[in-house]
């Protein structure tokens, strides 16, 4: 896998239905030797996430060709303890930002 900041970017994602989607990296988590993706769509306005957002979390899997593969989590066990991770920091970066009244409009408010 390449290095840590080369894996931020956009990726397009096919369903089950073979729409395609593009989702924006915001996390990775690796945990041994898996690494895992947290995903949103690429459309999404970063200063609305504390309205929520569509969260996708997939494993990154050795593909073909040395071509890693994104893939969906089969385990429930193993999906519910990488999500509430991922949910967990995103709470924290989104409490650590101002609230949206305070993003600021470029003018003083004085």
């Amino acid at each position: 896998m390449a290095a840590d900041a080369d894996l931020f970017g956009t990726y397009i994602l096919q369903d089950e239905n073979g729409n395609e989607r593009e989702f924006r990296l915001i996390d990775f988590l690796k945990e041994g030797d898996r690494l895992y993706f947290a995903l949103v769509s690429a459309e999404l306005d970063p200063a609305v996430m504390h309205g929520g957002c569509e969260l996708v979390v997939l494993a990154v899997q050795p593909g073909a060709n040395g071509v890693d593969e994104l893939t969906n989590i089969d385990d429930p066990d193993e999906y519910d303890r990488i999500q509430a991770v991922f949910l967990q920091r995103l709470a924290d970066e989104l409490d650590a930002m101002p609230d949206g009244d305070d993003l600021g409009d470029g003018e003083d408010d004085e």
